[in-house]
């Protein structure tokens, strides 16, 4: 099932074996992937995804097994912040991010794997799903207000002590 404009100019659907369905793009008989549905729900593209949409399902009678995060500041910190440019995605623009490859060391569970539907090959590229930094950046939050709540009580006690020598020198 297709589209033409032109014989020249045109977009199609193709069925891949019960487990995706890809939209292509044809221009002079050049097809190239530009979405793709798979069986499990996902849905990629080849560039941004406008969404008018900002609730992630949360509730806890979708989810078992529930257990507190292992990880918090000591792994932010590990994170490599990093400025670039796109080779050819999202017209080249300059960017700021991570390396999927980098973060997969780090917080295995935020990498997904997002298929390759521009080049003939097999190999998928990495992708940060950076929502779920969001979780352990609290927990960092909650980790450096402890240690500056213990701070403040340190420093409290030093300005007692500090003005009791002061009111026995005075």
């Amino acid at each position: 099932v297709g589209y033409y404009s032109s014989m020249s100019d045109y977009m199609y659907f193709k069925f891949s074996d019960g487990n995706k369905v890809e939209l292509f793009h044809s221009i002079t008989g050049m097809a190239t992937a530009e979405f793709q549905f798979t069986k499990s729900g996902a849905f990629h593209a080849d560039d941004d995804i406008t969404a008018f949409s900002t609730s992630v399902g949360s509730d806890r009678r979708l989810k078992t097994n529930i257990k507190k995060i292992k990880y918090g500041l000591k792994d932010i910190l590990k994170l490599n912040s990093v400025e670039f440019d796109w080779k050819e995605k999202r017209n080249k623009k300059h960017d700021i991010g991570f390396i999927a490859q980098e973060v997969k060391e780090i917080f295995p569970e935020i990498i997904t794997e997002i298929p390759n539907l521009k080049e003939n090959v097999e190999e998928n590229y990495l992708g940060v799903d950076y929502s779920k930094v969001v979780p352990v950046l609290v927990e960092s939050i909650k980790e450096q207000q402890v240690e500056i709540n213990s701070l403040k009580k340190i420093n409290n006690e030093l300005l007692k002590r500090l003005e009791l020598l002061e009111s026995k020198i005075n």
